[in-house]
């Protein structure tokens, strides 16, 4: 073997760097759903788990309309919360919830509201790491009086089916960037996508975590 090429989130890009540093020429792609990964705006699989959790609250929405209810989905994402923001823009969330203290204090109070115009539906994406579903259906019972919560966990579900074209092309692109870079011996970083562009980041300037927010 001439090298390697290392594709995986933070974890995976850490231990490509101490491969690196032992000397085995090293190349490190960033791919989590999460997209969390520094030095990129873009990890391979971020796009493909939202396409997949907006698949699946569109089939919930559309069977379940004039159900009015209020509808939680938990979504994955470790801290980053980044799939719970894109999803919830995509699906016209009423409420995008990133963390335990971070939903507006006056939620509550609206969805109530909400409930006795006989609204549709009220739509709740909820990140996960941050506060559990059924957390949130436990305040949600307390605090408006009603109990016409539906609980929708996506666990791993966001994670399968086939890649998104740009997940596909991303992937491509990255691949073919770090195979010519250790043709070219220039070993030792991350590929990343910066500002609509590829970059080539060396590991010592990376840090260890960093939540990239979109």
């Amino acid at each position: 073997m001439d090298g390697l090429v290392v594709i995986g989130g933070n974890g995976s890009i850490i231990g490509a760097e101490e491969l690196n540093a032992l000397g085995f020429p090293t190349i490190g792609i960033p791919a989590t759903i999460s997209n969390d990964v520094s030095h990129t705006d873009y990890t391979i699989g971020f796009d493909t788990a939202v396409n997949n959790v907006v698949k699946m609250m569109d089939r919930i929405l559309d069977l379940s309309s004039f159900h009015e209810r209020t509808y939680v989905f938990e979504v994955m994402g470790r801290n980053a919360a980044n799939i719970a923001r894109r999803a919830g823009k995509c699906v016209g969330a009423s409420f995008i919830v990133t963390s335990a203290d971070n939903y507006d204090v006056e939620m509550f109070e609206r969805i109530r509201q909400g409930l006795q115009r006989r609204d549709p539906h009220t739509i709740v994406v909820l990140a996960e790491g941050n506060m559990q579903a059924n957390e949130m259906d436990r305040l949600f019972k307390e605090k408006t009086g009603f109990d016409h919560t539906w609980i929708m966990v996506m666990e791993q579900i966001q994670r399968g089916g086939s890649p998104t074209a740009y997940d596909r092309i991303m992937s491509s692109r990255m691949g073919e960037l770090s195979v010519r870079l250790l043709l070219e011996n220039q070993k030792g970083g991350m590929i990343g996508w910066k500002n609509g562009q590829l970059i080539h980041s060396p590991f010592k300037s990376l840090q260890k975590v960093n939540l990239c927010l979109v």
